[in-house]
């Protein structure tokens, strides 16, 4: 069963503009089917295909009580329009990001100077992947100077256009930040692992040579 976590990820914020417009429409059935066209044209109506059954009852409830204005009838019609094309276009698009996931969470797992952010593997994103330096070379460094060290990294993939803008945010801890989602592909993020060992090597081999 695919997770209702990763239908509100792709679609929440959409069909929260499409249910601002929806309510109060019930009148005007011209904007009805406006909002209809936007639900088929943005693709929402096959990102949340896999609540066809009971998880559509769950979502349409909690959606329900932030805008209880939202005729009944558009639940009962929003559901007609998922079928089993839909439906197995999200398990093809979950199945892919899951495959990206993977070859991080494998290679994480035996590089020795790298971990994930969230230490709890059930809070992690699966498409947004941070990680943290673990090395204690890096970690006994004053706060910046570990930020400096990310940014040497970082900016040894950029020259050799490897990867680009993959640090951290600015408030997040000194780490990595890997973009896995469903438009990369699983055989790109497999030939950057062995980029991100040769480059925390090379930046690490500039602490030893400054101390």
């Amino acid at each position: 069963m695919l997770p209702l976590t990763f239908a509100i990820t792709l679609s929440y914020g959409l069909l929260m503009i499409l249910l601002t417009g929806m309510a109060g429409a019930e009148s005007n059935p011209e904007k009805i089917q406006n909002i209809k066209k936007l639900l088929l044209v943005s693709g929402i109506q096959e990102q949340l295909s896999y609540m066809k059954n009971g998880v559509m009852n769950s979502y349409s409830q909690m959606i329900g009580s932030a805008y209880p204005e939202v005729p009944d009838a558009f639940w009962a019609e929003f559901n007609a329009l998922i079928g089993d094309r839909e439906m197995a276009l999200l398990i093809e698009l979950q199945t892919a990001y899951a495959a990206n996931a993977r070859v991080i969470s494998d290679w994480a797992a035996n590089a020795p100077w790298v971990d994930f952010l969230a230490s709890v593997p059930e809070t992690r994103s699966n498409t947004s992947l941070c990680l943290k330096i673990t090395d204690p070379a890096v970690t006994a460094l004053p706060h910046e100077a570990q930020w400096a060290f990310v940014r040497q990294l970082t900016a040894l993939l950029e020259d050799e256009g490897v990867a680009f803008d993959i640090a951290t945010h600015r408030d997040a801890p000194p780490g990595l930040r890997i973009w896995a989602g469903a438009t990369v592909e699983t055989s790109d993020l497999e030939a950057l692992t062995p980029w991100l060992d040769w480059a925390f090597a090379r930046a690490k081999s500039a602490i030893a040579e400054a101390a």
